[in-house]
């Protein structure tokens, strides 16, 4: 006896794979009004802003949301500063400074994250 070959027009479609990316919409609008690429003194102001929730933040949920937003805005600046074809080549080297700015931050609370949750130094 021959076996029945299931026909996929019935079938759900195959689904075509999405392109995701960094450069989506916000999902935390608090901490996407407090990151700016606008200017090297607004990454400051936003790092010390940034600095002061992770310090206040009471669970590991709300810190390691900060921590990811700090990783993400960094990778933002890097990847336009090397990727975008109208910056000049003044402007790569302010978005690079930025990119430097947030990554520091990120360094800084992922050491400090690492030893409060898992005890490494």
């Amino acid at each position: 006896m021959a076996r029945r070959v299931r026909a996929r027009s019935r079938a759900r479609p195959r689904r075509v794979p999405r392109r995701i990316g960094m450069f989506l919409p916000a999902r935390h609008r608090y901490l996407s009004e407090i990151i700016t690429f606008r200017s090297i003194s607004g990454a400051h102001e936003a790092v010390r802003q940034l600095r002061r929730l992770y310090h206040e933040a009471k669970t590991r949920e709300k810190k390691l949301t900060i921590l990811r937003a700090v990783v993400l805005a960094a990778n933002r600046a890097e990847t336009a500063a090397k990727k975008h074809p109208s910056f000049s080549p003044e402007v790569r080297r302010r978005w690079k400074r930025i990119a430097q700015i947030y990554r520091s931050l990120a360094e800084e609370l992922k050491h400090e994250y690492r030893r409060e949750y898992y005890g490494t130094d």
